[in-house]
């Protein structure tokens, strides 16, 4: 730049007078070395004073007379990327746009052009990772689900397994449109085992509460203790019918909302032990039964989203 200026005007030969404000960059060790070395005197300038910087008051205004309302083709290739991949962050089209300009431009610039524009800035919602077989899987049962009639989901008994206080305690439920059942609670490690003693005392006895003896279908998931061998054969000489859901879909899976409510259940207390824990627990067998055949009549809505959203993840 002094060589610049000195090349101009051969009259500043002896030396430059230079003022500047009190910005970091202009005040640094390095930059008034610099100064000094080329015989530039520093005019000080008070701080907070843009009425004594010609630059500020009238070189800088004048420069954006000539642009003043104009477009650039990079403002209309920031616009055109937009449309063509909504998902573009503004870090990235920052980026291109530097390397097309060869200039520095910052995200915070192609921000304010794209609201300028009338788009909204919003962040993509997380979706579950759901395998291709699993997908088909889902879609198969929606459809083959979809239009079975009240009676049919009537008659179905839910079964699931939930991990409270920090995994101390599990409890095994099972409910029905008409009302939740036994909630067995288990200390430790649940095997296939403890999974077929707790089937041969509880599913039964819950059955002929439900006023399903004999005559109900019998859903559970594929937790890998409901899937061994010792498991499926007792399933198959004490449940006439079953219900096999899909992996990889809460978004079907009634007692998510049983154990949602425990949930809320045990947060509005302080739980002193686990026989604390227990006691609060139980709280779901006090359920309405319109509050479980409402939770039952959602699983139809659900096969209908899995069915819109063609495999993917649904709202869930």
């Amino acid at each position: 730049m002094v060589h610049h200026v000195k090349g101009k005007r051969p009259l500043l030969q002896n030396g430059l007078l230079l003022p500047r404000d009190n910005a970091r960059p202009h005040i640094a060790r390095c930059v008034l070395g610099v100064s000094q070395q080329n015989n530039v005197e520093i005019l000080p300038h008070p701080p907070y004073s843009p009425n004594l910087t010609p630059c500020d008051f009238w070189l800088f205004p004048q420069l954006k007379k000539p642009v003043r309302g104009k477009r650039f083709a990079t403002k209309r290739k920031v616009l055109k990327d937009i449309k063509i991949d909504p998902k573009l962050s503004a870090v990235k089209l920052a980026t291109e746009t530097s390397r097309i300009m060869g200039r520095s431009v910052s995200a915070e610039t192609v921000r304010n052009v794209i609201r300028h524009a009338g788009y909204s800035s919003r962040v993509a919602r997380k979706k579950p990772f759901i395998s291709l077989q699993n997908q088909k899987k889902r879609l198969e049962f929606a459809k083959t689900h979809q239009l079975k009639i009240d009676n049919f989901w009537k008659k179905v008994i839910f079964s699931d397994e939930i991990e409270h206080g920090g995994g101390s305690v599990m409890i095994w439920g099972c409910m029905a449109s008409n009302g939740v059942e036994n909630l067995v609670f288990i200390y430790g490690i649940m095997d296939h085992k403890l999974y077929i003693d707790i089937l041969n005392n509880n599913l039964k006895g819950s059955a002929k509460k439900l006023g399903l003896d004999g005559n109900f279908i019998f859903q559970q998931d594929n937790d890998p203790k409901h899937t061994a061998r010792n498991v499926k054969m007792w399933c198959l000489f004490h449940c006439k019918q079953q219900l096999h859901t899909p992996p990889q879909s809460p978004d079907i899976k009634v007692l998510e909302n049983l154990w949602a409510t425990l949930e809320t259940a045990v947060q509005k207390h302080q739980i002193r032990n686990k026989a604390h824990l227990k006691q609060v627990l139980q709280e779901g067998d006090k359920i309405s039964p319109d509050s479980t055949k409402k939770v039952v009549e959602l699983v139809r809505r659900g096969l209908e989203d899995i069915i819109k959203a063609k495999e993917h993840a649904t709202k869930y």
